[in-house]
């Protein structure tokens, strides 16, 4: 998918009327259109579609409870689509994302250090940890938003929640490749889309929203 396009597909959701759920697929996210004539009135006609999530777990839903199994994706969640050691949707499911497992403390007001292998490997990288904190702790999905992204939600004039959904997993520094080139930046997955900061972009486009409707339509209709 081009930056200037969308695709409109249907999908089985046992919910929807006939079962298909009609989808409009961004580069950014995909909108989803449950049911086209609801009982009454409802500004959630359209939704966003909850595809960080199941970018990260595999679990592809399929009605309002029932879910069709996948492996979780390979491709990176930031930077260069072809970069061999940027962190994966999959390495993320390693370390519990979206699950019981990974749930966090609350650390508001500490740094957010930790640095995330593609392998799953953990570390600590202070010098990054000084420039941001952890500014708010979500207890609906136990994880901590960073400062840096807290601010940036907050100039917008959308619900962060209702766009974004709830984090699904800790903010980690990586390195990967932009253009080329090796960032530090900081990334972090949310039910409906990844966020990432980075340091070196230039003002005005250090955060941004992560190509997860360009990732899921890859991921599940590659050679379809």
């Amino acid at each position: 998918m081009g930056s200037d396009r969308h695709l409109l597909r249907h999908r089985a959701f046992s919910a929807s009327p006939n079962g298909q759920q009609q989808v409009i697929y961004f580069d950014k996210g995909r909108m989803d259109l449950p049911n086209p004539n609801p009982p009454q009135p409802t500004r959630f006609l359209v939704v966003p579609g909850t595809l960080a999530r199941e970018l990260v777990t595999g679990q592809i839903a399929i009605g309002v409870t029932q879910t069709q199994s996948l492996a979780p994706s390979e491709v990176p969640v930031a930077g260069d689509i072809d970069d061999a050691g940027a962190p994966t949707y999959a390495t993320f499911h390693k370390i519990g994302a979206g699950a019981n497992a990974g749930a966090a403390k609350d650390l508001t007001g500490q740094p957010v250090s930790a640095n995330l292998a593609r392998d799953g490997t953990l570390g600590q990288n202070t010098d990054l940890g000084a420039t941001v904190k952890n500014a708010a702790f979500v207890p609906e999905t136990s994880h901590n938003i960073p400062d840096i992204f807290l601010n940036w939600f907050k100039t917008q004039s959308w619900d962060w929640i209702y766009v974004a959904g709830y984090p699904i997993s800790e903010a980690y520094w990586s390195s990967v490749k932009v253009g080329g080139e090796t960032h530090n930046v900081l990334m972090q997955v949310y039910e409906r889309r990844t966020i990432t900061y980075d340091p070196q972009a230039p003002q005005g486009f250090n955060v941004q929203f992560g190509n997860v409707g360009r990732h899921y339509y890859d991921w599940r209709y590659a050679g379809k």
